[in-house]
């Protein structure tokens, strides 16, 4: 996992969203922090895990919690520069592995 020089990270999420969304799973996240992969390395990283669930017979992926990136920009071009790299490589690691399905967002 080195060569993803992924490293921990605190996110930081908005007062507001703090206020009016309170939620005990990002608190635990916050006070002990998050692997992140290096923005870089992300498609490496999806596609290594994609091409190894393909070779298994695994025909499609359903990913969650991705609104965390919007936590995590500090350090990395903001939320938005983050959670596109991350976008983009996960759709072009599903293209290239699984391409007769999409993602299944949830």
């Amino acid at each position: 996992m080195e060569h993803y020089e992924s490293k921990m990270q605190q996110p930081v999420s908005s007062p507001g969203v703090q206020k009016n969304e309170p939620c005990d799973a990002l608190d635990s996240i916050t006070t002990n922090g998050l692997g992140l992969v290096n923005p870089e390395k992300v498609f490496s990283f999806y596609n290594e895990l994609h091409s190894y669930l393909a070779s298994a017979g695994i025909d499609g992926v359903k990913v969650d919690v991705q609104n965390i990136l919007e936590t995590l920009g500090a350090g990395h071009g903001g939320r938005v520069l983050l959670a596109r790299k991350y976008q983009q490589a996960l759709e072009a690691s599903v293209a290239r592995n699984f391409p007769d399905n999409g993602i299944i967002y949830a």
